[in-house]
């Protein structure tokens, strides 16, 4: 089964903030629309957004998450489905 969307889900306090949903060749812009201060969480954390989009194009857009941050009042997820 091959993935058809990206999604991004933001938590605040545990209530949803963010939920969006983009077509899945978003994918390949993504560093270009995220936030700069999560691209330098991401960063901080060793978490490697070219190496991810290189697996995931890879394993032929295969459901699966690209990263997860939680911190103590936000969470961060984003993944393909």
């Amino acid at each position: 089964m091959q993935a058809r969307n990206l999604r991004v889900l933001v938590m605040e306090k545990g209530k949803e903030k963010v939920d969006l949903s983009f077509p899945i060749h978003t994918l390949n812009i993504i560093e270009s629309i995220m936030p700069e201060f999560v691209l330098s969480k991401l960063q901080k954390r060793n978490i490697h957004l070219e190496t991810m989009i290189k697996e995931i194009k890879e394993s032929n857009y295969r459901p699966q998450t690209v990263f997860e941050i939680s911190e103590e009042i936000k969470s961060y997820k984003v993944w393909i489905e």
